[in-house]
C-alpha cells in the first residue's frame, strides 16, 4: 500500500510508515505536491495519505478518518439524559466498558465524554493505527484532552482479548457491539445507512475485505456475556437479533436500537 504525503509531512509520514511496518504491514511513501480531490480522482486505489489534517485513508475520491475533534458539537449536545446509549449502557454509574467492534471510535468517545472507562479494541493495523492518530490528536485539543485519559486502545483480535479475560477471571461492566457491515432486516433486506456512514463503511469495506458480507458480532456476543454483567448490542431498528439471541431489554430509537444482554 502507498502512503502519500505533502512535502512538509515527510517526517510524519515516516513516522507513520515505522509503526506500521512494526504492525506487520508494508508501506511505500510518496511525496506530492498536494492531496486535493483531483490527485484523489487520479489515484483512487486505497491508500493512506498524510497532510495537515493528520493520518487519513482514501479510495476513488472519497477520505476517511476517525476525525474526533469533528465530534466536538454532537458531544458538547449530550447528556446522560439525552442519549439513548447512556441509558443502555447505564452510563451514569461510569461503568469500565469495553468496546470490541472499535469502528471509527465515535461511540467510544461518546461514551467516555459521559464518564465511562472504555478499552477500544481493535485487530486491524491500519484502522488500529487511525484511532491512535484520533488520540493523538485529540489529546492536544482543549476541550477532548479532558477525558481522554478514560480511553484505552487496545491492539488485539476482539475474541481472543475477551477469551483471555475469561480465562483470567477478569470482569467488566460492559461490552458493548456495533457490528460494522451490512445487518438484514427481518425480510432479510440489507438495512441502508445514511450516506455519509455509507461512504465510510464503503473503505472499511475496502480496508477489511476478509469480512466481506458477514454480519460481525455472532460469536462476540457468546464471549462478551461470559466476561460482562451487560452486553449493549447497537443494531438497525429493523435488523434481526444478532445471533438470533432476544435480548432481555431494548431501547428504540428512530434509526438504530440498543439490544441489552444481563448475565
Amino acid at each position: 500500500m502507498h502512503i502519500y504525503f505533502e512535502v512538509d509531512f515527510q517526517e510524519q509520514a515516516q513516522n507513520y510508515q515505522a509503526v506500521l511496518c512494526s504492525r506487520g504491514v508494508t508501506v511505500e511513501s510518496q511525496p506530492v505536491e498536494k492531496l486535493n480531490a483531483r490527485f484523489l480522482r487520479l489515484n483512487p486505489e486505497l491508500a493512506l495519505c498524510v497532510d495537515e489534517n493528520g493520518l487519513w485513508l482514501s479510495a476513488n475520491g472519497m477520505k476517511m478518518q476517525p476525525d474526533w475533534k469533528a465530534e466536538i458539537s454532537r458531544l458538547k449536545r449530550a447528556s446522560l439524559k439525552s442519549e439513548m446509549i447512556a441509558r443502555a449502557c447505564q452510563l451514569g454509574e461510569k461503568p469500565t466498558l469495553i468496546d470490541a467492534t472499535a469502528g471509527l471510535g465515535h461511540d467510544s468517545l461518546l461514551m467516555a465524554y459521559l464518564g465511562a472507562q472504555i478499552q477500544l479494541v481493535e485487530r486491524h493495523p491500519i484502522l488500529f493505527t487511525l484511532l491512535e492518530d484520533a488520540k493523538a490528536q485529540a489529546e492536544q485539543d482543549s476541550f477532548l484532552s479532558q477525558f481522554m485519559d478514560r480511553i484505552q486502545l487496545i491492539f488485539a483480535d476482539s475474541a481472543s482479548y475477551l477469551q483471555q479475560l475469561q480465562q483470567t477471571a477478569q470482569m467488566v461492566d460492559v461490552v458493548y457491539l456495533d457490528p460494522m457491515f451490512p445487518q438484514r432486516d427481518q425480510n432479510h433486506q440489507v438495512v441502508k445507512k445514511q450516506a455519509q456512514v455509507k461512504k465510510q463503511m464503503q473503505l472499511l469495506h475496502l480496508l477489511l475485505p476478509e469480512d466481506g458480507e458477514m454480519d460481525l458480532g455472532d460469536n462476540l456476543l457468546f464471549l462478551a456475556q461470559k466476561v460482562a454483567k451487560r452486553v449493549v448490542v447497537k443494531r438497525p431498528r429493523h435488523a434481526v437479533f444478532l445471533a438470533n439471541q432476544e435480548p432481555a431489554h431494548q431501547w428504540q430509537g428512530d434509526a438504530c436500537r440498543f439490544d441489552a444482554y444481563f448475565q
